[in-house]
């Protein structure tokens, strides 16, 4: 629960300020405006856990050293930061911080809530009676306050509907955390085992472990029993 009112209260501000502002700059943009919308609005009919793979494929380590020094391959996202002379960061995998999961989690409900937003705001500037800017040209209105004191006035219904719909919708977020971690809810379930002081192996350290605990074990050597022969030739004997 803890999660979820986190990232719902994360997600939903910065997803619908961000809708606004590329509403508004597409609904300025007259060339391509239609295709602009047609590639915003592609992430909402596509399916979201195949977003999440793809995502998940982005924030991916391959190959990361026990050390966390070397990898084979350290990502796309993780090329970009090493390019502009950052350092890699453990997003997902093994061990990986919950801040850092949060943040790709932040991201992809971002990006995936944008469209549907992008789409209701847009229309609703372009419902607004163009004669509020006009008048506001004629004054000399800077951009900013026409921003603020016309266009968020006026979609005011649209915004509190986005909103609330956001808020429904993140307490109901699923498919993305699947997308991204799979089924088994990522490094959650590491770190707490880790917290129980469990250690968890892989196969292959577990066929390692096995192998030099055999060799380790010397065999047992089995106790001769004096047979009924040999008394009777102590017997003799003695």
């Amino acid at each position: 629960l803890k999660n979820t009112v986190l990232l719902t209260f994360l997600t939903v501000p910065l997803s619908t300020l961000l809708a606004l502002l590329i509403a508004v700059a597409l609904n300025s943009i007259k060339p391509l405006q239609k295709f602009l919308q047609t590639i915003f609005f592609l992430p909402y009919v596509t399916n979201s856990i195949a977003i999440g793979m793809v995502f998940a494929a982005m924030f991916n380590i391959i190959g990361l050293s026990p050390d966390g020094a070397r990898a084979e391959s350290w990502g796309i996202i993780n090329n970009v930061i090493m390019f502009f002379g950052g350092d890699p960061i453990n997003w997902i995998n093994a061990q990986s911080s919950y801040a850092a999961n949060i943040a790709v989690m932040t991201v992809y409900i971002i990006w995936n809530a944008l469209p549907f937003k992008i789409l209701i705001l847009l229309g609703g500037l372009q419902s607004i009676n163009k004669q509020y800017y006009d008048a506001a040209k004629v004054d000399s209105t800077p951009k900013r306050r026409v921003f603020t004191h016309i266009t968020v006035p006026l979609l005011s219904p649209m915004l509190a509907y986005v909103i609330i719909t956001g808020f429904i919708g993140g307490f109901k977020e699923y498919t993305s955390i699947v997308g991204i971690f799979g089924e088994n809810m990522g490094p959650a379930k590491l770190q707490k085992a880790q917290k129980l002081g469990i250690t968890i192996l892989s196969e292959e350290e577990f066929m390692a472990l096995i192998s030099s605990a055999e060799l380790t074990v010397e065999p047992k050597q089995e106790e001769t029993k004096p047979t009924t022969e040999n008394t009777a030739i102590q017997g003799t004997l003695f």
